[in-house]
């Protein structure tokens, strides 16, 4: 720590007979103390921000490699207010010292893409900028897609370092080479070991890309540019944009498309199926096609073939026609639509459900009416009430003409409490084919007021690009089903009979 260190060093300059502020012969304006103000926490963020600029003007050059490692230390500290950590960016990031600026772009690297203070990410993206350090490129990508801000996108200062560094490409073109190659320091990967950085940080620099070309014109040049087999996760995303014309809008989605596309030789009969099944859809039906369609679209080639000769308008009635005397059960508990009340029923949504989103609710309303899938929900539901640190949850799937609800409980490290249900990473690799995720809210026999989805959930279905449901236990023995889709639209299919 500084003052520890300050403090030795203090009182071998007392006892040698020297003035107090010897170290270094700066300013004094703190009396010889800003390591100690820097440190002390009951001093305004403002001072102690000061003090790191004094503290540094006071030091030798030999001493500020090792006290940039110190201030490292007091910026990584939970508590270190944002004026403070903006002053020890500043101060160390723009020092020429070569070693000072080895510390300043290792902090950089781990802290920039977790910080949540706008002026801090302003002050360090500058800093990159100005320095020209590009091998910061990944961090400010990173810093980009993991954080939101007010504004366009192409206004961040994250963005405008981007294209300082890089003046002669696009900030897409910028980004998808972010997405082919991104910069993973070994530090990192020893540090991060069994955790695949490289990919984490491709489906990063997706993310962002997905919200700068939000159409995917872009995407799709730049990826026609490039050889379809450079390595799997290219292969994966062309693949089901040339086989059902799908763009992945999302880092779990690619992940999704690569699942699709490894496996056995079932997993390949599943691809043949599902493309012979996507030729012989209408353009109305294409229309807003998705990842998520891909697989009701193959088993209703199977199973019911009647339903894809219908249009739009068509699925709407018949979905209208089951749905008709149902009970609703709304959500009551929390608000989840930023554009109005809470809305469950068909008729909310009547615009904006596509065509392959009303398949998916029939064949969704088809499986549970299957005895088993029936049974099989009780059951996960009376084991996740007995289960206080999480929520339960899984996939629903297609067992030839039945179905069959798998159940993925969370390993100890991804139990956040019960009212939380993570997919697990076993539950993500095994359902390339799954028509659903699901969890439950089974905590309390009767919570009715908690019926459907909440907004953490519709987060998750936007990110994975999955139709998801919810269970809900809303009497003793009831249990209520909600559907719910990435562009937000709910939908309540009533009560499970067990």
């Amino acid at each position: 720590m500084i003052f520890v260190r300050t403090t030795v060093a203090l009182l071998a300059c007392l006892l040698a007979g020297a003035p107090a502020g010897c170290s270094g012969g700066g300013s004094g304006r703190f009396s010889g103390e800003p390591a100690k103000v820097i440190n002390d926490t009951l001093q305004p963020p403002t001072r102690r921000a000061d003090a790191v600029r004094v503290y540094w003007d006071s030091l030798e050059p030999e001493q500020k490699p090792r006290e940039a490692d110190a201030l490292r230390q007091v910026y990584w500290r939970p508590t270190t207010p944002a004026p403070l950590r903006l002053a020890i960016a500043e101060t160390i990031g723009r020092d020429p010292d070569p070693e000072v600026s080895e510390h300043a772009k290792a902090l950089f690297r781990l802290s920039l893409p977790h910080e949540s203070e706008r002026d801090v990410i302003e002050a360090v993206s500058g800093v990159i900028a100005d320095r020209d350090w590009t091998e910061l490129t990944t961090t400010l990508v990173r810093t980009m897609s993991r954080s939101r801000a007010e504004g366009p996108e192409r206004e961040r200062a994250e963005a405008k370092a981007l294209q300082r560094l890089h003046p002669n490409r696009s900030l897409e073109q910028i980004v998808f080479v972010q997405f082919l190659r991104p910069t993973v320091h070994p530090d990192d990967e020893a540090t991060m070991r069994g955790v695949d950085l490289r990919r984490r940080f491709r489906t990063e620099a997706w993310d962002l890309l997905a919200r700068l070309d939000p159409g995917g014109a872009q995407r799709r040049t730049m990826l026609a540019e490039i050889p379809a087999d450079v390595d799997p996760m290219v292969e994966a995303v062309s693949a089901v944009v040339g086989t059902f014309g799908v763009l992945p809008e999302t880092g779990m989605e690619i992940r999704w498309a690569e699942t699709m596309r490894a496996g056995d030789a079932r997993q390949r009969r599943w691809w043949e199926d599902a493309e012979a099944a996507h030729a012989s859809l209408s353009d109305e039906q294409r229309r807003g096609f998705a990842m998520r369609h891909i697989e009701p679209v193959r088993w209703a080639k199977e199973h019911r073939p009647e339903w894809l000769s219908k249009g739009r308008s068509a699925l709407y009635a018949e979905l209208e026609s089951r749905l008709r005397g149902r009970q609703v059960y709304v959500r009551t508990a929390t608000r989840i639509h930023s554009d109005g009340p809470n809305r469950e029923r068909l008729s909310d949504w009547r615009d904006r459900l596509l065509w392959g989103d009303l398949l998916a609710i029939l064949i969704a309303d088809e499986a549970l009416k299957d005895p088993g899938v029936r049974r099989e929900l009780y059951r996960q539901a009376e084991a996740d009430r007995a289960d206080t640190t999480t929520e339960y949850g899984g996939t629903l799937d297609a067992d030839g003409q039945a179905f069959r609800a798998q159940l993925y409980v969370p390993r100890p490290s991804e139990r956040l409490g019960d009212r939380a249900f993570v997919a697990s990473e076993e539950m993500l690799a095994n359902s390339a084919r799954s028509l659903i995720h699901y969890h439950m809210h089974v905590q309390q026999p009767s919570q009715a007021a908690y019926a459907g989805p909440g907004r953490e959930d519709l987060v998750y279905a936007a990110r994975s690009g999955r139709t998801c449901m919810v269970f809900t236990s809303v009497d003793r023995g009831r249990l209520n089903a909600d559907i719910y889709f990435p562009h937000g639209a709910v939908v309540d299919l009533g009560l499970v009979d067990d």
